[in-house]
Formats: structure tokens, sequence, C-alpha cells
């Protein structure tokens, strides 16, 4: 089974970590009190600082500008005075992520066009190598952003780390909508991540079936039987986690039913030895030619 992507510890950590020690909330670290302002207090306060002086864009010890506190916040209104006072929406946390990364995970709409219109790069990448788009279907699933986004001009086939782009992470994660809107807008169906993968095997090995067959009508039979680095196809992916519904819908797009990988291990085997409902998937099997 491919394992459900989750969240990364550096996007984790740049959600949750305070901009200030617990016990210091008195001024930030470096004299300036205009981030702790708007994470913790808000525009009238973070006017206050601006009269006084001090600068939009100075960072807490974790990176965080005064932008980027007000953005997680969802604070609105300190957004918008924070960028007319030419807050800059380029700076980033010591996670490499954006005030624009921050801000789709949230899914606020009105703060993600804000920041898009004063110049916020929708491509750039954090220390993951993760984009805004690959961001918000991980996190929020929020098709509205994501259609903004490509809108906007996100790269729809960005890799991160893991060579996974926006659509490996909605197949794996069975997001058929989002699925479908990618796959419409030209995502690459056949794009592999760092171990050879494509997104009809995350499909495959995560029992996915309506986002299965949204693949499944796009490839129209082609490259059905891709392999991995180690050689498993969509059908073997299938087999493996015993997704009956998998199979049977491989095998009607013509999977060949005796597909083996590297070690030489045949779908009949898979099914034999690993599948959790290898009754069904057996006599499927043998019922399209398996041996």
């Amino acid at each position: 089974m491919i394992k459900k992507m989750g969240l990364t510890a550096a996007f984790v950590l740049a959600l949750v970590t305070p901009a200030y020690p617990a016990d210091d909330h008195s001024q930030a670290k470096s004299g300036s009190s205009i981030v702790y302002a708007a994470k913790y207090k808000g525009v009238e306060e973070i006017k206050k600082c601006i009269a006084a002086g001090a600068d939009v864009n100075e960072l807490s010890e974790n990176g965080r500008s005064a932008l980027i506190e007000a953005a997680v916040r969802e604070d609105t209104e300190s957004v918008k005075l924070l960028l007319d006072s030419g807050a800059d929406v380029k700076l980033r946390d010591r996670s490499g992520e954006t005030v624009l990364m921050l801000a789709v995970f949230k899914g606020n709409m009105e703060i993600i066009k804000m920041l898009v219109e004063k110049g916020a790069d929708v491509n750039a990448k954090d220390n993951d190598n993760e984009t805004a788009l690959i961001n918000s279907i991980n996190f929020r699933e929020n098709i509205e952003v994501i259609e903004y986004l490509l809108a906007k001009g996100a790269e729809i086939n960005a890799k991160d780390n893991f060579g996974q782009t926006a659509l490996s992470v909605a197949a794996g994660e069975g997001i058929s909508t989002i699925t479908r809107l990618l796959v419409e807008k030209g995502a690459d169906i056949n794009h592999r991540d760092n171990k050879g993968v494509t997104p009809l095997m995350r499909a495959a090995g995560n029992q996915k079936e309506e986002t299965l067959l949204i693949l499944l009508g796009k490839l129209a039979g082609k490259d059905i039987d891709a392999r991995d680095n180690n050689g498993k196809t969509a059908l073997l992916y299938a087999i493996e986690d015993g997704f009956t519904a998998g199979v049977k819908a491989l095998l009607a797009q013509k999977a060949d039913p005796n597909a083996a990988d590297s070690s030489g291990q045949t779908a009949l085997q898979y099914a034999e030895i690993r599948a959790k409902d290898n009754a069904g998937i057996i006599d499927l099997l043998k019922t399209a030619g398996a041996k």
C-alpha cells in the first residue's frame, strides 16, 4: 500500500511554532513588537507600531514576518494594512514557507488574492520543494484555491523532493474532484516520482476507486502497464492492497494479468501471497488469463 501523504514536518512547524518564547509576550527579541502585534493583537496595535517607526519586514526568531503572522491568523484587515505599508510578500520563514503558502493552508481566498496581486510568487518552493499548489492539495483540498492558483500561472507539474506533483498527491489521496480538474488542466498523467510511481499506481495502491476510474478514462488503455522502480504495475499495487474493484477495473482496461515485478513475482503470486481478498482477486485474474 502506498501510504497517504501527510503533513511535512517543516510545514507543521511553520504553522504551529510560536513567534516568541511562551514567557516573552512583551516584544520581539529583536526589539520590535510589530510581529507580536500581528500574531496576538491585531490591526490597531500594528498601526501603533508603524506610527512608531517599526520595520514592517522585521522577522521574529523563527523567520516570521508580521505579514506571515497576520495571514496565518486570517486577519484580513491587518494583512491589507501591512501590504499597503510595504510588507514584502516574498519573505520566507525558516522552513522556506512564504506567506502565500501559509495562506493557502488556511484557504482564505481574500487574503490569497491580495498576496498574489501584490506579487506573491505562486511557484515559489519551500525547503521540501513543495509549491503553494501542492500544499493546497496536501492540506486544504480547496478546489477554489487550486483553480485560482492555476489561473495565476501555478506550474501544474512542479515536483517536490519526492518527485511528486500535485496530481500524484491528489491521486494518492483519492480526491476525485481535484484529480479530474488537474487532468483537465493538462497535468502529466504518466508522471513518475522518484520511485517511479505514477498517479495511477498511487490510486490503485490506496483503494481510490473513483480516482482510479478517472485516470483510466484518460489513459484509455495506454501506459496502463507502466512499471515503477521495482517493476510493479498499477495492477500489482491493486492486488497487493486487496483492491478488488481496482483489479476488476484495471483488467477491464486490458492490464496485463501476467505482469511480474523485478523479482519475477507474478500478479497471480501477489494475489496468492499478499492480497487481502485473494479468492475474489484470483478468480478475476484467472478469468483474464493469468497463469
